[in-house]
């Protein structure tokens, strides 16, 4: 009867962990930043979901920085993103800390880091569906964008057709 109950109580709670971090990526995916915060740090609480908590929670982080442009949220984003283990992500999870990783090279400025870290996830993003690889896509082709910028015209236009390439 004891290991009934016992068996019952921690489903319960994987549960509550599940839906903790599922309330998170809910509130990202309305945009409603300020309570995917507040829901990811309630998941990070937990060790199941700690890790993909964490990916929501600077995603959330870093989309406060896009509207805001508050310094703290780029920062906070930055060290949730050094405390990630990706062992501990699902493939959903792991294309979502890619992204995110490129995001804050990207607001940063470090264009050509940004642009490699977006191409690393290209495939798997495209493969997780439309939204997700077109997400992928816009932030790789801004990134290389910026990168080219910077850069003489033999090797923008080398830049350039690696993409092109890359994307037939």
């Amino acid at each position: 009867m004891l290991t009934v109950a016992l068996v019952a109580l921690l489903a319960t709670a994987a549960a509550a962990q599940r839906a903790d971090r599922a309330w998170a990526r809910t509130a990202y995916n309305e945009s409603r930043f300020d309570e995917a915060v507040e829901a990811a740090l309630a998941a990070q609480k937990v060790p199941a979901t700690s890790d993909a908590a964490t990916v929501v929670l600077s995603r959330a982080y870093l989309e406060r920085y896009r509207q805001r442009a508050n310094p703290a949220d780029l920062a906070g984003a930055r060290v949730q993103l050094g405390t990630v283990r990706i062992a501990n992500l699902d493939a959903r999870d792991h294309i979502d800390y890619l992204m995110a990783l490129g995001e804050a090279l990207f607001f940063e400025d470090d264009y050509g880091a940004a642009a490699a870290m977006f191409e690393s996830g290209l495939d798997t993003a495209v493969a997780n569906g439309p939204v997700t690889g077109e997400a992928m896509l816009d932030w790789w082709g801004s990134a290389s964008e910026r990168q080219a910028d910077a850069l003489d015209r033999p090797a923008r236009e080398a830049l350039f057709a690696r993409m092109r390439d890359r994307m037939a």
